[in-house]
């Protein structure tokens, strides 16, 4: 077992740019934490201060999701330390994104209607 950077619930964790990203559930601001060897981790901050469910990686970007907050429940990031907020498709609890041909899809566990949203 390692130490985390932070005593938080860490949900998700991607690898890319020979670095890895972790993200947390709770926590204040720095809900994210990197890593270049998956041993020896470091804290980050969020771009906002949200439940963060997920993140993947791809087309040299990070993506993360939130399951709370209001709108901007998207942040992203090409070296996982520097986060940007992003709006989200609609304001619905994000619970996992993926990347795929040459895709960013993410679902919500929550909400009416259309529940999954993509970008390039």
């Amino acid at each position: 077992s390692r130490a985390s950077a932070a005593d938080y619930p860490w949900t998700a964790v991607s690898f890319g740019n020979n670095t890895f990203v972790a993200v947390a559930s709770g926590g204040r601001g720095d809900r994210v934490m990197t890593s270049a060897d998956g041993v020896t981790w470091v804290s980050r901050a969020s771009a906002a201060d949200y439940p963060w469910t997920a993140v993947s990686f791809g087309n040299n970007m990070f993506v993360a999701v939130a399951s709370g907050g209001r709108g901007d429940r998207v942040m992203t990031s090409a070296d996982g330390v520097t986060w940007v907020s992003r709006a989200s498709a609609a304001d619905y609890p994000w619970t996992a994104v993926s990347f795929g041909n040459n895709t960013f899809v993410a679902v919500a566990s929550g909400g009416r209607g259309d529940r999954v949203m993509s970008a390039q």
